[in-house]
């Protein structure tokens, strides 16, 4: 809806909506993707970390059920974190 109304709104004479639109078009494509990526990475790496600190990695299941329950019902591609 906020993409729509942006692009609907993207006319010469509007550069600031035409600005906005091109910026919401560059964090969905660009930098979310390679955020998420990351995020993915750091929690590999914090897993292994955890192993090696004597920490059971399976209890990270239940923590991340846990926590699913009270995240954010954002649409996953506007996701900063991967579900």
């Amino acid at each position: 809806a906020v993409v729509a109304g942006l692009a609907a709104s993207a006319r010469p004479q509007n550069q600031a909506a035409t600005h906005q639109l091109g910026t919401l078009l560059a964090q969905l494509a660009v930098h979310l993707p390679f955020s998420r990526s990351m995020e993915n990475e750091s929690d590999a790496v914090g897993l292994e970390l955890a192993a090696r600190a004597g920490y059971d990695p399976a209890a990270a299941v239940t923590l991340w059920e846990k926590m699913s329950k009270h995240g954010s019902r954002a649409p996953e591609f506007l996701a900063t974190h991967p579900s």
